[in-house]
């Protein structure tokens, strides 16, 4: 009786051991969970969108045509002005005493032609009436020509004078707003020296650099999309307005006209310039699909390339999810070139697919997976 009572126990135990092992076996693998991308509208051309920033298409550097002393300055950088608005002033005591003496000294001479064309005439008289030589008509002629040549000179003096007078005093040459001011009160300063530069804010342009592989499908006239990361919601049209014939670096600068200019913009914001290229060899409708969805595996073990190498336009393999088999299928397309963290692809996938954009190297053709959803916590 001792000896059956711990075979039974053995028996019992071994049963339960097997049980387990049983119940092991027969649990499925866990289903991992996936992170999906709809595949959505097509997008029509070759868009590219390139950063710029805003300038004036009008712009001025102001300077005194006169050298002196300032005497003051009306404006600071963000002023607004109107069109012959004044904004500084030389001291005019200078150009005033100068103003007089040149109005003296044209009256004097003017007297003076006066005295020598009386004396002349009276001489021109003599000799016709024989009582004086020729040589005496001559050094009349002579002095009236150059009584002449002073008032004339003296003249000249008087209007520069009164330019200079006009000079002390800066204009401005058209309404806009104050971009940068260089001088104080009270300086001395020389003729020419930059004092102020003005902007016009009616007529705004966007400065882009353009890559030199696209600066061909660029044409005056062009109308593009402009927009201001700075100011949501705000966009306007744009035409392009010159090209630059020297590359700066690896691109050439652009100037893009705003059709309209918003009363948000100000000069030196920055703008991003939309290109929608329409060429017949760039007019191909694409999808845009984020980049994680790029298996670069399967790229470096069918090309032997680097995950580091250039994306160009040729086939890779995507991972779309089927729904009605709730399994993964690779897919060959066609890509083009990436636009910031997005991917073009111009042949291959449908509109509303789902397209695997998490973990795809560690994934396979024909794998059993779930979408993942938020509810789910982190895919595995």
């Amino acid at each position: 009786m001792r000896i059956i009572k711990p075979i039974i126990l053995i028996v019992a135990f071994t049963a339960f051991l097997n049980g387990c092992s049983e119940n092991t076996e027969q649990l499925p693998p866990p289903i991992p969970s996936v992170k999906t991308f709809t595949v959505g509208e097509l997008t029509k051309g070759h868009a590219r969108r390139l950063s710029g920033y805003l300038s004036a298409s009008e712009e001025a550097v102001l300077s005194f045509p006169v050298g002196g002393t300032l005497n003051s300055v009306l404006v600071v950088p963000g002023d607004e002005v109107k069109k012959g608005q004044i904004l500084a002033r030389l001291n005019s005591r200078p150009f005033e005493l100068a103003l007089q003496d040149a109005q003296a000294k044209l009256q004097a001479s003017r007297a003076r032609l006066q005295e020598v064309e009386q004396r002349y005439k009276r001489i021109k008289n003599l000799a016709n009436s024989k009582f004086i030589s020729v040589s005496e008509l001559n050094l009349a002629e002579a002095e009236l020509s150059s009584a002449r040549a002073h008032v004339a000179s003296a003249q000249s003096q008087l209007e520069d004078a009164e330019q200079n007078v006009l000079n002390a005093v800066m204009l401005a040459p058209f309404s806009g707003s104050i971009s940068q001011r260089t001088v104080d009160p009270f300086e001395e300063i020389k003729a020419g020296d930059r004092a102020l530069i003005i902007s016009s804010q009616d007529q705004l342009q966007v400065e882009v650099l353009v890559p030199e592989t696209l600066i061909q499908y660029v044409e005056f006239g062009q109308k593009v999309i402009i927009d201001f990361p700075a100011l949501k919601g705000i966009s306007t049209d744009g035409m392009i307005t010159e090209i630059a014939s020297k590359v700066a670096g690896t691109a050439y600068p652009v100037k893009v006209r705003l059709m309209n200019s918003p009363p948000e913009l100000r000069v030196g914001m920055s703008a991003a310039v939309t290109f929608n290229f329409q060429q017949a060899d760039l007019e191909s409708e694409t999808y845009m699909i984020p980049i994680s969805a790029l298996n670069l595996s399967f790229i470096t073990a069918e090309t032997g390339q680097q995950e580091s190498a250039t994306i160009d336009r040729r086939n890779v393999p995507l991972l779309v999810f089927n729904p009605e088999t709730s399994q993964l299928e690779k897919r060959e397309v066609m890509i083009g070139e990436l636009r910031g963290n997005q991917l073009e692809v111009y042949s291959g996938l449908q509109e509303g697919e789902q397209i695997v954009t998490g973990g795809v190297a560690m994934l396979r053709d024909g794998m059993t997976v779930r979408v993942w959803t938020p509810e789910m916590g982190l895919a595995r």
